[in-house]
């Protein structure tokens, strides 16, 4: 897609208020290339990349900016504003109330503004979309009974323990399959909830494995509690393409889900297992 400009407005360590222009170029899986927004200021180019979409490739920008308290006066700086799954590729978002649902909401354009600040840092935006997925798991589970609808259940420890086994016997994981070792597909309970869709990418990196979540920024590019992963699937075996050079490559790579299955066996962390994939489904 072509590059996009958007002007936004900026908040100087001063307090003054002006503008700039940021430049939206999208990205590529196919050569290797992440989504960039660049934006240059008091004669200083800045770069956010993400493989995700442009909320993330903002987020990484407004993250080498806050230390030189500078700030995006921009919808997608807003404590309370992220993207649904179905718009992680958009320049859209929705605010996100943990006391209701989104329903009827305005779609917000991440680059915009209504004059409103409410402007938070990165790891404050993270923070309140977390505790907005810890309230819709708690209702969740408020109305609906795991073992009442004879659902699996891991704990946070056996989440861990799969993925660092994973990690241990599979090889380090990158977005791009064609720069990864691993490959995965999987979802989660809110997903479920709201359009049935699976993310896709390659395995958590250790750096990424935290105590009751996948971190933020990671190999999956954003934060996902253990408690609402509903379905985690490891294929044999995986495609990549790639372009260098102005030449195309392409192949297939094999995951040893054998050897994995082995491992989590003597860790007693329940999967299953076919010749195709290794699995583990809680619904």
């Amino acid at each position: 897609m072509l590059d996009r400009i958007q002007s936004v407005e900026i908040i100087l360590p001063n307090g003054l208020r002006s503008s700039a222009e940021l430049f939206l170029k999208w990205g590529n899986e196919i050569v290797m290339r992440p989504l960039e927004i660049t934006v240059e200021i008091l004669d200083r180019r800045y770069v956010g990349r993400s493989h995700r979409g442009p909320f993330f490739a903002l987020q990484d920008l407004r993250r080498q900016l806050e230390p030189l308290n500078i700030r995006l006066s921009c919808f997608g700086a807003k404590l309370n504003v992220y993207p649904t799954p179905e718009w992680e590729g958009a320049l859209f978002a929705v605010r996100r109330d943990p006391e209701r649902e989104s329903d009827g909401q305005d779609a917000l354009g991440i680059l915009e503004n209504d004059g409103a600040e409410m402007l938070s840092s990165v790891d404050e935006q993270e923070a309140f979309h977390l505790a907005w997925l810890e309230s819709k798991r708690q209702t969740r589970n408020g109305s609906v009974s795991a073992k009442e609808e004879g659902e699996a259940v891991m704990t946070d420890e056996q989440w861990r323990t799969f993925f660092t086994a994973a990690f241990d016997i599979l090889g380090e994981g990158d977005f791009f399959p064609a720069r990864s070792k691993t490959r995965c597909g999987w979802t989660t309970f809110t997903r479920l909830s709201s359009n049935a869709g699976y993310w896709s990418s390659g395995l958590p990196n250790p750096n990424d494995i935290k105590q009751n979540c996948i971190g933020d920024g990671g190999v999956w590019g954003q934060p996902f509690f253990y408690s609402d992963i509903a379905h985690i699937i490891v294929p044999k075996e995986f495609d990549w393409e790639l372009v260098e050079d102005k030449k195309f490559y392409s192949g297939t790579k094999t995951q040893d889900i054998e050897a994995l299955s082995k491992e989590l066996h003597r860790l007693e962390v329940p999967h299953r297992i076919t010749p195709r994939l290794l699995e583990i489904k809680l619904y």
